[in-house]
């Protein structure tokens, strides 16, 4: 298999990607606070005050929507976010993966191992992107 430099469809391993986007910045970010601790807490203190508020005024409608809301707005928002993250990662491992098989292959090829072998290993290289679905867009 022919090195070329101007290839994109093989990213180095350790790239996380072609180019990151002011969305996969602000996701890095978000997540970093949200996989902590005091998010843990802001969650728990903001459950604990709604219960609070609805016992004290009843649970009435308007109350439990005034509370509710913001609450869903964010879980929305943290789905979005960590759906990135996650994509973003699978990306990085598959990259990793493919450049191991590309150079298990390299050695392999310095073996004396059948070639049949060896062209099934380099296929599989960038398996994932002949046999998904095409992308929409970022």
């Amino acid at each position: 298999m022919p090195d070329d430099d101007n290839d994109d469809s093989n990213h180095a391993a350790t790239q996380v990607g072609p180019e990151r986007s002011w969305f996969d910045h602000f996701a890095d970010r978000a997540t970093g606070i949200i996989s902590h601790g005091p998010f843990f807490v802001f969650a728990a203190l903001y459950i604990v005050l709604w219960l609070g508020l609805t016992l004290v005024f009843g649970f009435s409608s308007g109350w439990t929507n005034v509370l509710n809301l913001p609450a869903v707005a964010l879980t929305v928002l943290m789905v979005a976010l960590l759906e990135n993250e996650q994509r973003r990662s699978d990306q990085a491992v598959q990259r990793k993966l493919n450049t191991m098989a590309e150079a298990l292959a390299d050695f392999l090829e310095k073996q004396d191992v059948d070639s049949r072998h060896i062209e099934e290993l380099r296929a599989s290289v960038a398996l994932e992107e002949r046999e998904s679905t095409p992308k929409t867009g970022r």
